[in-house]
């Protein structure tokens, strides 16, 4: 019982004794590296969580642009709510939503948007589902397809050098009325078209 209880004794004093490497190591990717400021915007028609599906966009989307490891992406906390601030500040509900087509972002916009994050570039989304249908088979049952019109912009702080500005289409489907699975399935198939490994920043 005595060897045991030396046994432990030394293997305590032992593990005590050895200094952590990695518990002073900090993952600081973002140190030094210009920084983005992500903004999503996602019309709510046909949406359960607009509020989720933006911040799952953004994650996805900041996760593709650091893979390079020569950009950083701003948190969506803190670009969601400068991007809600804004628009409520700077559009009439006469033409913030003219043509179901969204708040679409001028050049000015950017400029402040990209000032108001304190970001070196701005990338701004704008999506929305473009079409809605609800097709019965007699071998799948009931299934929802929905079409996403995803609109990117990426630019750098003065609006002057579009790194990006394309516009993309996708639809995706699901069972039921599981809406909400079919956008992600579109916003998936999207995302896999974007290559942000090829821009220089």
């Amino acid at each position: 019982m005595k060897k045991i209880l030396a046994l432990l004794l030394f293997i305590l004093a032992f593990g005590a004794g050895v200094p952590k490497a990695n518990a002073e190591i900090t993952l600081l990717p973002a140190e030094g590296l210009p920084k983005i400021a992500l903004y999503v915007f996602l019309d709510p028609k046909g949406i359960s969580d607009p509020t989720a599906s933006a911040e799952k966009i953004h994650q996805e989307l900041k996760t593709e642009v650091e893979k390079g490891k020569k950009a950083s992406v701003l948190p969506f906390e803190l670009t969601n709510k400068i991007l809600r601030r804004y628009i409520r500040e700077n559009t009439s509900a006469e033409t913030a939503r003219e043509a179901d087509s969204g708040f679409i972002v001028k050049k000015n916009d950017l400029i402040a948007l990209a000032k108001e994050a304190q970001a070196d570039y701005i990338l701004f989304l704008n999506a929305r589902v473009s079409s809605d249908q609800v097709k019965w088979n007699v071998w799948t049952g009931i299934r929802s397809k929905r079409t996403i019109l995803f609109e990117m912009v990426l630019t750098d702080k003065e609006a002057k050098d579009y790194l990006l500005d394309e516009v993309f289409s996708e639809a995706g489907s699901a069972q039921g009325t599981a809406y909400d699975r079919a956008f992600n399935k579109a916003l998936v198939k999207i995302l896999e078209k974007i290559d942000f490994s090829k821009i220089d920043f």
